[in-house]
């Protein structure tokens, strides 16, 4: 009788969900009417065993981590992306060195593509290239503003990218929830 996304024809939507697994190990993924395709990425999972290097979820008052509007940068291009730093302030400095992701609200409005996806991953190079993964995290066509969940992961480097992956421009604001620490 709950919804985790809601669609109309012909849309390609994203969104995040935490879904508990099943007694025989799956979870259910049904559509109630018509026939769709899904496509379900797995970002990560909560675990009781302690020998994985725990992390704790910390929530905090919500702030705006990012808001290409006002920042003075002005629109994400196409192809391009921002990097945030994980643990530290909007100076640099060092704040909680353990951190290992956040929760984010991940918004684009302004677009100017026909449409696209934000894709949001931890900061890594592999052979001096950006790693970056095949999925997306929010999608959108033209003049869209579209808001999702997103669990931002941080790179060895201890930044998060958000890539705008379109042929066309658009505002990206982060809204942060909260924060997992190294427990």
């Amino acid at each position: 009788t709950v919804s985790n996304v809601n669609f109309g024809p012909g849309l390609s939507v994203a969104n995040a969900a935490l879904i508990p697994i099943g007694s025989d190990g799956y979870i259910d993924i049904a559509t109630p009417v018509g026939s769709n395709r899904m496509i379900v990425d797995v970002d990560g999972y909560f675990s009781a065993n302690l020998t994985e290097a725990p992390s704790a979820y910390e929530p905090v008052t919500p702030f705006r981590w990012l808001d290409t509007r006002t920042n003075g940068q002005g629109a994400l291009k196409s192809g391009w992306y921002y990097s945030l730093g994980f643990g530290v302030d909007l100076f640099g400095n060092v704040i909680n060195p353990t951190v290992t992701g956040a929760v984010v609200n991940a918004t684009v409005t302004g677009v100017t593509a026909v449409s696209g996806d934000l894709d949001v991953f931890p900061d890594n190079f592999v052979n001096g290239n950006l790693d970056v993964p095949s999925v997306s995290t929010l999608n959108f066509t033209k003049g869209a503003t579209v808001a999702n969940l997103a669990f931002a992961t941080p790179g060895t480097n201890g930044e998060g990218d958000f890539l705008n992956n379109s042929a066309g421009n658009l505002q990206l604001i982060v809204d942060v929830f909260g924060y997992f620490q190294s427990a």
